[in-house]
């Protein structure tokens, strides 16, 4: 079941992501979702994952701007930094003008921790 402190959307998963929620993902040229690398950054928007899709065509659930929602850190984050992800779809935090990112940390957090997030789901969005 999703974590997300508020509504969400669907679009369809472009694989099986059944190990990914609370991951960041994006879109493949088909618009389906997928899981994000550090190429995507740059590329397409990038999303939370609150759900954890099986198969090719499911629902992946995703965290709507405005909301609060659970993701999971590939490295050390500060309460409010700017969130991106990592080459395995891991929240990281940037400073990086034009990165895109999916949020603001709410709460610090080291690799493999789950922290929450407000998501913005934005380019370019660094706080100061």
């Amino acid at each position: 079941m999703a974590t997300s402190y508020g509504p969400t959307f669907t679009m369809k998963a472009s694989t099986d992501l059944s190990a990914l929620q609370f991951h960041i993902v994006t879109m493949d040229t088909a618009g389906l979702i997928k899981q994000a690398t550090d190429a995507d950054v740059v590329l397409e928007p990038l999303f939370i994952l609150m759900n954890a899709p099986n198969l090719l065509n499911k629902p992946a659930e995703l965290a709507l701007p405005g909301t609060i929602a659970k993701v999971i850190c590939g490295g050390n984050i500060d309460e409010g930094a700017s969130v991106t992800t990592d080459a395995s779809g891991h929240g990281i935090a940037t400073s990086t003008d034009g990165d895109w990112c999916v949020g603001i940390a709410l709460e610090a957090g080291a690799a493999t921790q789950i922290i929450k997030v407000l998501v913005t789901l934005g380019p370019y969005y660094i706080t100061e």
